[in-house]
């Protein structure tokens, strides 16, 4: 919470600190999905691969 305090004192307004908060928590979210997207993939491939071998 400290980083706001900074940001004010930089003379942010805080317009700006909202919306670069919101950006890091898009991009936090858009990094998650991809990271289960790439999992969901890999169990799916070596479901399959299972299935196929057997």
């Amino acid at each position: 919470m400290s980083e706001f305090g900074t940001l004010k004192a930089l003379g942010w307004r805080s317009r700006r600190i909202v919306a670069q908060v919101l950006a890091e928590s898009a991009v936090i979210g858009v990094a998650g999905a991809v990271i289960v997207l790439a999992v969901v993939l890999a169990v799916t491939g070596a479901l399959l691969a299972g299935s196929l071998g057997s």
